[in-house]
């Protein structure tokens, strides 16, 4: 295979293990599928096709799932740029702030505390917020600093929504306008936990003089 027109070498040794790994992925997929005897196409399909549903179910959900994913990439791909260039708390802070992000996007998009934790590891809905608030303190004193050097105000308008949306998933009937009004608090928390992190991550980038060679 020829190299590109940019001059870069065909990354030979980064596709194999990709490769590989989407290979194992497919296989642990089957045979979790004969473990648990649940159709395979089950766990490729689109819910929507799978269960027959209205291609607007779940829209707030999913793009719930978008924003946390973008806000996980745009901390990790910028620290993978930024961690020989920044020292100290600063260089590790999109790094964790961008595993966090992630622990999230996973929570929300498998409903780990609304019901694998309850199901399959006989943990209560409490108990899994308990050790997410502990993450989520420990992270925030370590990285207090940081963060309030950022848009501090954001940041907390961030955790008043989705503070709001926790105790709502407590409090609140799960239907009709008070199961809307939870949502709600927790996209508008997403949607600001996105910004603050796209406007952090940025901030960090202008710090820096790039020169191009």
């Amino acid at each position: 295979m020829n190299d590109q027109a940019s001059g870069q070498k065909f990354p030979y040794k980064l596709f194999f293990f990709i490769y590989s790994g989407l290979t194992a992925f497919f296989v642990i997929i089957y045979f979790t599928s004969q473990w648990m005897d649940i159709d395979i196409e089950k766990f490729t399909a689109d819910p929507i096709t799978t269960f027959d549903s209205h291609p607007l179910v779940g829209v707030v959900s999913n793009m719930g799932v978008i924003l946390w994913c973008t806000a996980a990439s745009v901390c990790l791909f910028s620290y993978l740029i930024l961690r020989n260039k920044q020292r100290g708390k600063s260089a590790s802070f999109l790094l964790w702030s961008g595993l966090l992000t992630a622990m999230l996007l996973f929570d929300d998009l498998f409903m780990f505390h609304d019901y694998l934790a309850i199901e399959h590891l006989n943990m209560g809905q409490t108990t899994v917020y308990i050790i997410y608030l502990i993450l989520a303190l420990t992270w925030f004193i370590y990285f207090f600093d940081e963060i309030k050097s950022n848009d501090f105000m954001i940041f907390l308008l961030a955790g008043l929504f989705l503070g709001l949306s926790v105790i709502g998933d407590f409090i609140l009937p799960q239907e009709g306008i008070a199961y809307m009004f939870e949502d709600a608090s927790k996209f508008f928390g997403i949607v600001t936990w996105t910004i603050f992190f796209v406007r952090a991550s940025r901030y960090r980038f202008n710090q820096l003089e790039f020169t191009v060679e």
